[in-house]
C-alpha cells in the first residue's frame, strides 16, 4: 500500500489581505482548526475568509484541507484558483514572493491521491526543476518515488528512493520503501541491506523486522527470520498476521510446542482466524489429540461454514474415532458443495460400511472410481464392502485391480487372501497373505488371516504361532485374543 505523500503548508499571509478584520479572524480560525485535524470546519472558516476577499494562500490552505478530507478534486480546483491569483495580485504585494515551487507540489499530492500518478510526477517534476536544492527537494524526490511505484515505472521509483538517500543519508522512509521494491524484484541481498539501514537508524521500526523476516524466510534462513518477526511481536504484540508467520517458521523448525503457543495466541485475539484453526487442528491431530482437533476444525467451520476442507478433515477424524454417523454427515456437508470429489466418496462408503450400510457404501465406491478409475485405495475400500456382502469372487477382482496399479500396496495382497480364505483357497490365500507380512511387518491383521488360513488347512501349531505374533502386535485387539483363545 502506497501511503498519503507529505505536503507544503502555507501559514504566512501578507498584511495587504486583511484589510477587513473579519477576514484575518476566519482565516485564523481555519488555521486553528486545520492544524486541530478538523479538517471540515477549517474547509468552511477558509471559505468564510474568501468571501470576503480572494487569497492564494487561503486558497492553498483550504486545497490542502479538502486533500486531507479526499476530496481532491476540490483541492486541484482550490491549488488553480491560488496560482491564478497569486499571478493576478502579483503586482500588489510589496514583498515578492515565489508560489509556483509549492503550487506544483501540493497538485502533485492532491493527483497523487487521485491516483493520477503520471501527472502526480509531473507537478513533483516542475517543483524540482527550480528547486533541486531547497531543503524541500528530499520530500519532492520522495513523493515523486511514490508516484512510480503507483505508475508501477519500478526502475525510475528505486531511483528516486536513492536521490532522496543522496540528499539525506539518514532518511529512514527511502530505505524501507526502496527496500520493499528491491525485495519485490529479487534483490535479496540489497533489500536486506536497506532493511538493515531502517533497524540501525530506528531499532522500533517494525516494518524494518518484518520484511526482513519475509525475505530470510524465503531464503530459509529460518532461525534470523524467527528473530526477527520475534522482535516485531515485541513492538506489536497483536499482530495476528506475524504471530501466524512467526508459528510457521517454528514448524519449519520442528518447534511444535511454539508453534501451539503462537496459534492459540492468535485465536484468543482473533476467535475468527480460519488459518489458525486449522493449523492448530493438524498439530493436534500429530499429537493425538483427536477431540482437540475436532474442535478446531468446528471452529474453523463455524467461521466459514463452505470450508469443504474443514468438513472432510473433521469427518475423516470422526470416522477415525468410531463416530460413523457423525463422519457420514461432514461428508454429505462436502458434497452438497461440491459433488465430484472421488476422496470424499469413498470416505463416506468407508463409513457406511463400519455402520452396516453395506449396500450404500457401495454405491459411493461405484462413485468414487466413476471419477479416479486409477485409484488402487478405492478398488482397495470397495473390495471389502464386497466382502461384507460375501461377494467373494468380485472382491478378488477389485484387489487384484488395486495391486496392478499399486504392486506395494500391502493392505491389497492381505484383503486379498482374505477374499480367497472365503472361498476356500488355502495356499493362495496363504501366499497373498504372507506377502503383506513380508512387506509391512507390523501388520497384525495378516498375521491374523495367516492364523485362520493354517487352521483351514490343519496346521495347528503354524497357526497359533501366527495369532501370537498378532495379539503381540496389537494387544488389545479383541477378535485376535479369541481366535488365539480358540486355537489354543
Amino acid at each position: 500500500m502506497i501511503k498519503r505523500c507529505f505536503f507544503l503548508y502555507l501559514s504566512l499571509i501578507p498584511a495587504f489581505a486583511f484589510a477587513q478584520p473579519q477576514t484575518k479572524f476566519f482565516y485564523d480560525e481555519g488555521e486553528r482548526f486545520f492544524k486541530a485535524g478538523k479538517f471540515d470546519q477549517a474547509v468552511k472558516s477558509y471559505s468564510q475568509s474568501l468571501k470576503l476577499k480572494d487569497n492564494f494562500i487561503v486558497l492553498n490552505n483550504r486545497g490542502m484541507a479538502y486533500e486531507r478530507l479526499s476530496k481532491f478534486d476540490l483541492a486541484i480546483a482550490d491549488y488553480n484558483k491560488a496560482w491564478d491569483n497569486f499571478k493576478k495580485t502579483m503586482a500588489e504585494r510589496k514583498t515578492e514572493s515565489d508560489y509556483e515551487p509549492t503550487y506544483h507540489f501540493n497538485l502533485g499530492n492532491a493527483y497523487f491521491g487521485k491516483k493520477a500518478y503520471k501527472v502526480a510526477a509531473q507537478h513533483y517534476n516542475s517543483f524540482l526543476r527550480d528547486m533541486a536544492k531547497d531543503p524541500r527537494a528530499k520530500l519532492a524526490h520522495f513523493n515523486r518515488a511514490m508516484c512510480f511505484e503507483g505508475a508501477k515505472l519500478f526502475p525510475q521509483a528505486k531511483e528516486s528512493y536513492t536521490k532522496v538517500i543522496e540528499i539525506d543519508p539518514n532518511y529512514l522512509p527511502a530505505y524501507l520503501r526502496r527496500g520493499m521494491l528491491r525485495s519485490s524484484g529479487g534483490e535479496t541481498e540489497a533489500a536486506m541491506t536497506d532493511f538493515s539501514k531502517v533497524i540501525e537508524l530506528n531499532p522500533k521500526e517494525k516494518m524494518a523486522y518484518f520484511y526482513r523476516a519475509e525475505l530470510q524466510y524465503n531464503n530459509n534462513q529460518f532461525d534470523a527470520a524467527l528473530a526477527d518477526y520475534s522482535e516485531y511481536l515485541k513492538l506489536d504484540p497483536k499482530d495476528t498476521k506475524v504471530l501466524y508467520n512467526r508459528a510457521l517458521i517454528h514448524m519449519a523448525l520442528n518447534q511444535v510446542e511454539p508453534a501451539l503457543a503462537d496459534y492459540t495466541q492468535i485465536l484468543k485475539l482473533d476467535p475468527k482466524h480460519k488459518a489458525a484453526y486449522i493449523a492448530r487442528a493438524k498439530i493436534l491431530v500429530a499429537k493425538d489429540d483427536k477431540e482437540g482437533a475436532i474442535k478446531d476444525y468446528s471452529g474453523a467451520i463455524a467461521v466459514d461454514p463452505k470450508d469443504k476442507q474443514s468438513y472432510f478433515d473433521r469427518g475423516n477424524l470422526y470416522r477415525t474415532t468410531g463416530r460413523y454417523a457423525e463422519a457420514v454427515a461432514d461428508f454429505d456437508k462436502v458434497l452438497a458443495l461440491d459433488a465430484n470429489l472421488a476422496p470424499v466418496y469413498d470416505a463416506r462408503g468407508k463409513a457406511k460400511r463400519m455402520l452396516a450400510q453395506y449396500d450404500e457404501a457401495l454405491k459411493d465406491l461405484d462413485k468414487a472410481l466413476s471419477l479416479d478409475a486409477k485409484n488402487a485405495d478405492f478398488y482397495n475400500d470397495r473390495g471389502l464392502i464386497k466382502i461384507n456382502l460375501a461377494k467373494y469372487a468380485d472382491a478378488v477382482k477389485d484387489f487384484n485391480k488395486s495391486i496392478e496399479l499399486d504392486r506395494g500396496f500391502s493392505f491389497a495382497f492381505n484383503n486379498r487372501g482374505l477374499a480367497k480364505y472365503h472361498l476356500k483357497q488355502w495356499e493362495p490365500a496363504l501366499q497373498d497373505c504372507r506377502k503383506s507380512s513380508q512387506m509391512t511387518p507390523d501388520n497384525a491383521q495378516a498375521f491374523n488371516n495367516i492364523g485362520l488360513i493354517k487352521l483351514q488347512m490343519g496346521k495347528k501349531e503354524e497357526a497359533l504361532t501366527a495369532f501370537k505374533r498378532a495379539v503381540a502386535l496389537a494387544p488389545g485387539n479383541q477378535e485376535f485374543a479369541e481366535n488365539l483363545a480358540k486355537a489354543q
